[in-house]
């Protein structure tokens, strides 16, 4: 019989161990392992366990002297930085590369132009920079100043109207730190120095080779491109499932396609979107979500229709090489993150693993299945009996949040989605409390009894040993 791969994901972002608005979301993880998996019909499974993410050519630019627009804000007294936002957010808004470039000189200008040839490929729509610009002096001198710079990639995402919050009628920005060096020269700011500022983007590397289909968009190296195309057909299978299943549920779709990076090279999936914080866990993952960073306040000349704030912005997806092997679980998985971070971004609360990990398990597990949670016989309810019988003594009170990063994480996410197959069993909204949970940070039997359904551990749990029955799990 043909050997089944399992692959659940790890814990999120550094994101959780994060900073979080530059956090990554939950990874998938891999690690090695096998299970005999005995069923009550008396059939032998074994289970190997994988624990569980165009060219672009930079071109030489000669900089313009300082602008006669810099020159007459000066005159009439602007603020230095006032200025200097001012004129970058409206040459990013309107693509002026010519324009953006008058106010970058010197080390900034290579890092710069690879971002804007990168922008272009990725098929950008609308960007902005945020920064403090009373940070930049009113004389004379040189500075430091801490910036977000992003862009709608692709496939933008936006807050529909009416969906309520500060963010409804807003579109996010998929953004990063960075560190802008400014020289102000007679009242005239120019940024001369530039360095990312934490987890460094993709698109900071190298020149990007991008494919794309109707619902996604994939990145690479350009010594990737046959992976890359290769990658594209079933993402869009994957990402048109998700979409579709959102709209037969009633729900405000937040965006209409996915961003996703991908790397066949260990090396590279262990460098691009990863910082200090975050260089360990990643490791073990295959696939992860990356949610990305808002401009935290409006900054001059930005387009007022740019989400801001202390939360998370939409996010990307990054395939490593352990993902391609398990493409009709890993893509459906991280989409559902992208879908769950966007429509509920993340401030400084850390969702537990249970929800987030368990409600992308849980719709993952429907694709699988054919829009059901998981048949008596499936994978999904033969992993759950092992670990219900292993791994859990008394419910929820035993899934740690350190328990994600270890080799039966794989656990934690069937256990999670679970608990969301259980709520729907009783006719619970499963979509409602999976926003709620990760909005309250709670995980989904605490959000579902908080909306007034009658649920509990014991419950669960009896619903768990009922969907397990006949199922003896021994794992070698």
């Amino acid at each position: 019989m043909t050997t089944p791969v399992l692959h659940p994901q790890q814990g999120a972002p550094a994101p959780e161990p994060e900073r979080t608005p530059t956090a990554t979301a939950p990874a998938r993880a891999r690690s090695g392992g096998l299970i005999a998996l005995i069923a009550g019909s008396g059939g032998f499974v074994v289970l190997v366990i994988a624990l569980v993410f165009l060219v672009v050519t930079p071109r030489a630019l000669v900089v313009p002297p300082i602008p006669d627009e810099a020159v007459a804000a000066a005159a009439e007294g602007a603020a230095p930085g006032e200025a200097l936002f001012g004129e970058l957010n409206a040459a990013l808004e309107s693509q002026d590369r010519e324009a953006f470039f008058a106010r970058v000189s010197g080390d900034a200008v290579a890092p710069l132009t690879l971002w804007w040839d990168n922008m272009e490929q990725l098929g950008w729509t609308s960007a902005a920079m945020s920064g403090d610009e009373y940070d930049v002096p009113w004389s004379d001198g040189s500075v430091e100043v801490p910036v977000v710079l992003g862009a709608s990639l692709a496939f933008a995402a936006f807050a529909p109207r009416g969906s309520g919050g500060d963010d409804a009628g807003k579109h996010f920005v998929q953004g990063f730190r960075y560190v802008a060096s400014v020289d102000v020269v007679d009242e005239v700011a120019t940024i001369t120095g530039w360095r990312t500022d934490g987890p460094k983007a993709a698109w900071d590397f190298e020149p990007l080779y991008v494919a794309r289909g109707e619902h996604v968009l994939i990145a690479g190296r350009q010594s990737e491109q046959a992976l890359v195309d290769s990658l594209v057909a079933e993402a869009d299978e994957a990402a048109a499932w998700v979409l579709d299943d959102a709209e037969a549920q009633g729900r405000d779709l937040p965006l209409d396609g996915f961003n996703v990076f991908a790397t066949d090279d260990q090396s590279i999936f262990d460098t691009w979107f990863v910082d200090e914080a975050t260089a360990g866990w990643q490791m073990e993952a295959a696939a992860y979500a990356v949610p990305t960073t808002r401009p935290e306040s409006w900054t001059e000349g930005m387009d007022t229709t740019i989400a801001t704030g202390d939360s998370t912005s939409t996010s990307v997806v990054f395939l490593g090489p352990s993902a391609m092997e398990q493409l009709d679980g890993t893509l459906p998985h991280e989409f559902e993150h992208v879908m769950h971070y966007t429509a509920v971004p993340s401030s400084w609360s850390d969702p537990p693993r249970v929800t987030v990990e368990g409600w992308a398990t849980y719709q993952e597990n429907r694709r699988l299945y054919d829009g059901a949670y998981a048949p008596a016989d499936s994978q999904a309810i033969l992993e759950l009996s092992w670990c219900y019988d292993n791994m859990s003594s008394s419910g929820i009170a035993d899934l740690a949040p350190e328990q994600f990063y270890v080799e039966d994480a794989f656990c934690y996410y069937q256990f999670g989605a679970s608990m969301f197959a259980y709520l729907d069993s009783l006719g619970v909204d499963a979509w409602d409390v999976a926003d709620a949970a990760k909005f309250d940070g709670v995980d989904p039997l605490t959000a579902a009894a908080a909306q007034g359904a009658d649920v509990s551990e014991a419950a669960w749990q009896a619903w768990v040993d009922q969907q397990t029955a006949g199922v003896v799990a021994v794992r070698y």
